[in-house]
């Protein structure tokens, strides 16, 4: 039997960066904290900034299997990450 695979979005809001940080910097950042979590797809937006002189946010959305959603939400959400 073969089965569907379901996919879930974690969604992170990161804030305060450097305002020269770019997206693939934050690419880089979730492929090595994300371990044996297999990410499918990982969108970086950067976000509009009140003072975009002093710092930038992102949205980061990243795709993972629904049976390792909770354990992506505790890696992603970690304080160490």
């Amino acid at each position: 039997m073969k089965y569907v695979d379901i996919f879930r979005t974690v969604d992170l809001f990161v804030s305060r960066l450097h305002p020269e940080t770019h997206s693939n910097e934050l690419m880089d950042c979730v492929n090595s904290i994300k371990g044996e979590i297999q990410a499918y797809d990982v969108v970086c937006e950067n976000l509009k900034s009140k003072f975009e002189s002093l710092c930038c946010s992102y949205h980061v959305a990243i795709k993972v299997e629904t049976v390792a959603l909770a354990e992506a939400v505790d890696v992603f959400m970690s304080a160490d990450a």
